[in-house]
């Protein structure tokens, strides 16, 4: 199962980057987070941990991406 969280109707602020990310559980249900904002990759991975900071023993994988927007 595959669940989409993100606001599309927010606009990236100057100086920064659109991303995305898979983020997938142990059980196999990933959630499509989407639409947020960072500098770099470093600074989008720290989001998606903070996001995600209740269930990390859970997670079996991350992947970001940027957005070609």
């Amino acid at each position: 199962m595959i669940v989409t969280i993100g606001d599309y109707k927010q606009e990236c602020p100057k100086g920064k980057r659109s991303f995305y990310s898979f983020v997938t559980f142990d059980d196999f249900s990933t959630v499509h987070w989407t639409n947020f904002f960072a500098t770099n990759r470093t600074e989008a991975l720290n989001q998606v941990m903070e996001r995600f900071a209740d269930c990390t023993e859970y997670i079996h994988s991350i992947s970001i991406h940027e957005s070609e927007d």
